[in-house]
């Protein structure tokens, strides 16, 4: 037994939440759930299959070359359509909520505007077709002092 000052860990009462437990197929988890003693509302379960990546067409965003350089030296080659669809979007200035399954490119949705309108920003005024730099995002302009984006993060991937 435990010493003088010394406690015992108390073990939980049952098995582990549904949400706890190790993975298991959906129908496994589905069954369990339902059975358990607090079920969290399911209505309905189904699993989708995996299916072939769909892409669209970069060149229609008309992203500046310098950004397009920036997405290939980083290994973006080509963008998913729902990222086409997105980017286009925001960069016709509207408002997008964009809900995708984990790792399927959300962040880059809302960054490349950002990084269009940043290389716009620091583009040589004088010429009509600047050429792309490729220090185009390290520069700021003097008379640039103030923010331009806000863009929150979630601390925690869910």
């Amino acid at each position: 037994g435990p010493g003088p000052g010394e406690r015992t860990a108390k073990k939980p009462k049952g098995p582990a939440p549904v949400w706890q437990a190790k993975p298991r197929s959906v129908e496994a988890f589905y069954t369990e759930w339902m059975q358990s003693a607090s079920p969290l509302q399911l209505a309905h379960c189904r699993e989708l299959p995996a299916r072939a990546p769909q892409y669209g067409p970069m060149a229609k965003l008309g992203l500046r070359d310098d950004v397009v350089a920036l997405l290939k030296r980083k290994g973006i080659e080509r963008l998913y359509q729902h990222q086409v669809e997105a980017i286009g979007s925001v960069l016709d200035g509207e408002h997008v909520v964009l809900t995708t399954s984990t790792s399927s490119g959300k962040s880059l949705c809302y960054l490349t505007p950002i990084l269009q309108s940043l290389a716009h920003a620091t583009a040589p005024k004088a010429e009509a077709h600047p050429q792309p730099s490729t220090e185009v995002f390290e520069e700021c302009s003097a008379a640039d002092t103030g923010p331009r984006f806000m863009y929150l993060s979630p601390t925690k991937a869910l």
